[in-house]
């Protein structure tokens, strides 16, 4: 019975060692978390993103009074623009700088983030919110990092000319994967149609079919006569939306025409190669009338894509997915191999030819 009491008792020390070491380990957490005089809060938002701050145990006050874990100081705030130290945040009314450290959060135009200024000095970030979607690229100049166009947009508008420059869908084929992968909802804007013959935008539209076909919506817009600037209005309607495309495609002068107000620089196609130069130099966030929000994103000559795997393209060609399903091999490129169901398809003429070769082209890509 001795024996039995003693293993007993040496059970409950244990546990209530184990209960003051959990206690004692709570409180560094506490000294390491909370923000102090010395200005020790770039480590907190290093250490602490956003998304995890509603499980942040830290005073029981804090979190009684700020349900989200974060302190009084803190204010939130949508990105408008990005510089390489600041950004522009509008905050409840106003528009205010706010200073990025160097190894802190990098925002892009379109989060909701977190930002604190310390007495009469600047405001500096201290957190982005969680993302609702994105639309990302590979950065031009580390392959090894995301270039984020733009964040938590219902709407990608795709904005290809008719002419100067000449319609290219190549861009849009990459872009689509990329909006899809990124969880927005993409658009296709033809702009610049009053500048081709009747015959020329024919043939346009026909090789925009099998966008329609997918069930993208494809709006056929000019600034100079305003066809299909209402459609593209109603589309636009109460969500936010990122502008992308070419350079010298029209994306500033559409801008114009849903945004009288706004003056914008625009700049026609150089005329000894019919290519577009650069308007917009850095996204930009405008908020229009009726809750509608618009990212305008400087003009691309290429677009890469990013955490997409040569295996993954398939799934973003809908048309290829349910033939797939057939084909003899699971594993199946549709490039070479016995048997593939949707080279079957393509050699038919129950593939459009134009989506087969994208898909094949930018899956030799990758």
């Amino acid at each position: 019975m001795k024996a039995q009491n003693n293993m007993v008792e040496r059970r409950l020390l244990k546990e209530l060692s184990k209960k003051r070491k959990t206690k004692k380990k709570d409180r560094r957490a506490e000294r390491r978390w909370s923000p102090d005089a010395n200005g020790d809060d770039a480590r907190f938002a290093r250490m602490k993103p956003a998304k995890e701050l509603d499980r942040d145990k830290r005073a029981p006050e804090a979190a009684s009074e700020h349900p989200r874990g974060l302190d009084a100081g803190l204010q939130p705030g949508l990105v408008l623009t990005v510089a390489r130290d600041r950004i522009q945040v509008r905050a409840d009314t106003e528009d205010v700088t706010v200073m990025l450290r160097p190894d802190g959060p990098k925002p892009a135009v379109g989060d909701q983030v977190q930002w604190r200024r310390e007495g009469n000095g600047p405001a500096h970030l201290l957190a982005i919110e969680e993302r609702r979607t994105v639309l990302a690229r590979p950065d031009p100049h580390n392959s090894h990092r995301a270039l984020v166009l733009a964040a938590n947009v219902d709407v990608a508008v795709l904005v290809a000319s008719a002419k100067s420059p000449d319609f290219r869908p190549a861009l849009i084929d990459r872009c689509l994967i990329a909006i899809w992968h990124g969880g927005a909802t993409p658009v296709i804007c033809l702009s610049k149609v009053d500048l081709v013959e009747p015959h020329e935008l024919e043939d346009i539209e026909a090789r925009l079919m099998p966008y329609r076909d997918l069930g993208i919506t494809v709006l056929m817009t000019s600034t100079e006569t305003g066809a299909g600037t209402d459609e593209l209005l109603q589309a636009l309607a109460g969500k936010t939306c990122v502008l992308i495309g070419h350079s010298g495609v029209g994306k500033s002068s559409l801008l114009n025409v849903i945004d009288p107000e706004r003056e914008r620089r625009t700049k026609s196609g150089r005329e000894f190669d019919g290519k577009g130069r650069h308007t917009t130099t850095s996204s930009e966030l405008v908020e229009l009338a009726g809750g509608t929000r618009l990212i305008d994103t400087p003009g691309i000559r290429s677009f890469g894509l990013w955490e997409i795997a040569a295996a993954d393209v398939a799934a973003y060609f809908p048309e290829l997915v349910e033939l797939a399903a057939t084909c003899r091999f699971g594993d199946c490129t549709h490039l070479h191999e016995p048997d593939c169901a949707v080279q079957a398809a393509a050699d038919a003429g129950d593939l459009h030819p134009a989506r087969f070769d994208a898909y094949r082209r930018i899956r030799e890509s990758l």
